[in-house]
């Protein structure tokens, strides 16, 4: 193999990894965006199958489109229609990840899912549908073009995984990166076994990254199982911040590292604790007791989910944690606020 072709090969997957990780940012920051707003707008809940459905057709669509148009232009037309490619890959994504929402939020709540299964039905989702398109292009002009939909299928759910396991307040486009970054990489590994051949000159690279890749997964597996290191937080999963909510107004409180209990007798566990929400007025200084009030609600029976009658307006949320005794605990990730507006 000469120099020139080991330079086209290199080339081909830098310029189909470094596009598609560029347009597939930009997607899925639309798609999440999309997403969650029509997903309020329509009362996405559990069981509420319609505007699940309508959610996970943006989603899927959005990010179909990021993924697809990057491809098609690494790709650059050699053995497809770029049109076909770019449309069959959102037409895919929407179908397929809309059907698929639509079954699981009337079948299952999203905020009692194992951590592992939300990351395994997005990523199995937008690969079997924008995966199932694209195959529509490559069959007949691809050997082995099916096995581009198991690619597809593998790189989404690695990237959904991997970035959903590193996902927090402040880290959405850190997310978006790692997932489009992987996704594009992987793909582009395929891409060049399925339509450039398995040639010496990329061995050695796809070694590399398939090593780089497994590392990166055992460093995440085993940040994600250290719990105990990790730092609490509290947060609200409904409403979002900035979110036009109509009364009574749904509130769902979720914890991660921290232990939600009854405050019972006033005993303090490590770890544990209960929650409140202070209603336009601020949240309690670490190591202050928590008043009971009209303005600063408790829920020392250990519950995550309540409604709150707000009047018309702009209205400002404080969910904090305290520990049995109802003392503030201290810690960034012990108190999280967020604005909302009542027609």
């Amino acid at each position: 193999m000469n120099a020139a072709s080991e330079q086209t090969d290199w080339g081909f997957l830098l310029k189909w990894v470094g596009i598609t990780t560029m347009t597939m940012i930009a997607g899925i920051a639309l798609a999440f965006t999309s997403m969650w707003s029509v997903g309020e707008a329509l009362g996405m809940d559990g069981g509420a199958t319609f505007p699940a459905v309508v959610a996970g057709a943006l989603f899927g669509g959005l990010v179909g489109l990021g993924l697809g148009g990057g491809q098609a232009i690494a790709l650059g037309g050699r053995w497809v229609s770029l049109t076909r490619w770019v449309l069959l890959s959102v037409i895919g994504g929407a179908v397929v990840t809309a059907l698929t929402f639509g079954i699981v939020f009337t079948i299952m709540d999203p905020d009692t899912m194992p951590e592992f299964l939300p990351p395994l039905i997005i990523g199995t989702a937008l690969g079997l549908g924008i995966g199932g398109g694209q195959w529509l292009v490559l069959r007949g002009k691809v050997p082995n073009a099916a096995a581009w939909i198991a690619i597809s299928i593998v790189s989404l759910i690695a990237g959904a995984w991997i970035a959903l396991s590193m996902d927090g307040e402040g880290r959405e486009f850190l997310t978006f990166g790692l997932m489009a970054l992987i996704a594009a990489s992987i793909t582009g590994l395929g891409a060049a076994y399925l339509f450039k051949g398995s040639q010496p000159s990329v061995s050695a690279p796809i070694t590399l990254l398939i090593a780089a890749g497994v590392f990166l997964t055992v460093l995440v597996a085993c940040g994600s199982t250290t719990g105990g290191t990790a730092e609490a937080s509290v947060r609200f999963a409904e409403p979002r911040d900035g979110s036009s909510v109509e009364a009574p107004v749904r509130v769902v409180m979720t914890a991660e590292n921290f232990t939600v209990e009854p405050a019972g007798d006033g005993m303090v566990h490590g770890g544990s604790g209960h929650l409140h929400i202070m209603v336009d007025t601020p949240c309690i200084a670490a190591g202050q007791t928590i008043p009971k009030d009209e303005t600063h609600l408790h829920f020392g029976d250990g519950s995550t989910e309540t409604e709150l009658a707000l009047s018309p307006g702009t209205h400002t949320l404080c969910l904090q944690a305290a520990d049995g005794a109802h003392t503030a605990l201290p810690g960034d990730g012990m108190t999280h606020e967020i604005t909302v507006t009542v027609p």
